[in-house]
């Protein structure tokens, strides 16, 4: 009975031992696949910085107005927001919307819109495809938005070679949409912008621009509310399937959200003008930050 009762004991701790270990793996591997992730969208996210803008823009000397070149300014603010919003959209509003930038054409001197991108009209007709509208389940809209991102507007044709067939799967709410799985089968999330969250990526740090803005059209660190970096937000569930981060059901953190989409309103206006800490979805709350366990890009160091 005794030498039973030790191996038992020993059999327990064994399956103890071994379950630590597969959810541990589970976590690096998850970890490995939003560095994947991070670093192929960081490259289109950071090409806003010198990318051709799809306007053209008045000589400053045919602006009427004190600041001319203050207005040339944030016309490029718009136009380069409105750009990202197309092309690195999180919700399904950012593909179905118009674009809602305008300007002077120098050549006719009338108001035109800015035209939709290429990336916009192939995500616009892959929604469309597969049946998905504006009035869709929205709840993984991020993380089909991330698929589509990858798949279709990057450069890298074979794209898909950095992931195994595990690592897609169907959107729980819209089949017909694919998505990328963490490794507990829950869509791997996506904010474009996430100006509530405090990593060390995106810190509150007023000397920080905004990128969008870097000439202060909209704000500056001095003013209020202040102008940050932001940086694209890619996050998993992690072992307890929650998502413990407030973002997707609060549309103070998107400057984006629907029925207003300007891309003149500065996302930290619409954030109430401070950074704060990740929140605690009520499904989930236990009381203290230290608990959440969503695993995410801005937490792996890569930048």
């Amino acid at each position: 009975m005794v030498v039973m009762g030790i191996m038992a004991l020993l059999s327990v701790m064994i399956a103890v031992a071994a379950g630590g270990a597969m959810e541990s793996a589970r976590v690096s591997h998850t970890r490995a696949l939003i560095a994947r992730l991070h670093t192929l969208l960081m490259d289109r996210y950071e090409s806003y910085r010198w990318r051709r803008l799809p306007i053209q823009l008045p000589p400053a000397s045919t602006l009427s107005g004190a600041n001319q070149i203050q207005q040339i300014n944030q016309m490029k603010c718009n136009a380069v927001r409105e750009l990202m919003r197309m092309e690195m959209p999180d919700r399904w509003t950012d593909v179905f919307d118009p674009p809602v930038t305008t300007y002077i054409d120098p050549v006719t001197g009338k108001q035109v819109t800015m035209p939709r991108t290429a990336a916009s009209i192939s995500y616009l007709a892959a929604l469309s495809n597969a049946g998905t509208t504006a009035s869709s389940d929205s709840t993984y809209q991020g993380a089909d938005c991330l698929y589509l991102i990858i798949t279709m507007g990057l450069e890298e044709n074979d794209v898909l070679e950095n992931f195994s067939q595990s690592d897609i799967g169907p959107d729980p709410k819209n089949p017909k949409m694919l998505c990328f799985l963490d490794s507990w089968n829950n869509p791997i999330q996506f904010l474009r912008w996430a100006p509530g969250f405090n990593s060390p990526l995106q810190p509150a740090n007023s000397t920080d621009r905004d990128q969008t803005d870097p000439n202060g059209v909209y704000g500056s660190p001095s003013s209020s509310p202040p102008t940050f970096a932001l940086y694209p937000l890619i996050y998993s569930a992690g072992p307890d399937g929650y998502y413990d981060i407030l973002a997707d059901t609060s549309p103070a953190l998107h400057y984006s959200q629907p029925p207003s989409n300007s891309p003149a309103n500065n996302p930290f206006q619409s954030a109430g003008g401070t950074i704060g800490t990740p929140t605690i979805l009520s499904s989930n709350t236990t009381g203290t930050l230290g608990n959440i366990d969503n695993i995410h890009n801005q937490e792996i160091g890569v930048h």
